[in-house]
């Protein structure tokens, strides 16, 4: 919603009935790109509504449970001990953590998404 006021144009939400200005233009800063106030907060209102429409285009209830699965995959991979082994001094397999191989792995990526980098594994 966008009404006209004595020196500023604002947007805002209605609820209830009642105005909730957010974001004001008034004829100095309307000027500054060349155009009216209402013209600017029409912009500004463009703007925003596009905003929403491309972050509801772009996060849907299947992103988030990817995501979610795949956050969850990796505290399993790396709580359950997976890539090393866990010798002890006297030849047993219960000890301290050391990973296999001397080279440091690049870090967690699965599908193409790198999920933990090395300095966090």
């Amino acid at each position: 919603m966008i009404p006209e006021g004595l020196h500023l144009t604002c947007i805002g939400l209605l609820k209830d009935g009642v105005f909730d200005p957010q974001i004001s233009s008034d004829d100095r800063n309307a000027a500054s790109f060349g155009l009216s106030r209402q013209q600017l907060a029409q912009r500004y209102l463009l703007q925003i509504r596009g905003a929403f429409e491309r972050y509801r285009n772009t996060h849907c209830r299947q992103d988030w449970i990817r995501g979610t699965t795949l956050v969850l995959l990796a505290l399993g991979f790396t709580s359950s001990g997976c890539g090393a082994r866990w010798p002890s001094t006297n030849g047993s397999s219960a000890g301290s953590l050391i990973p296999l191989g001397s080279r440091r792995p690049a870090g967690l990526v699965v599908g193409g998404n790198q999920l933990l980098t090395a300095d966090q594994l």
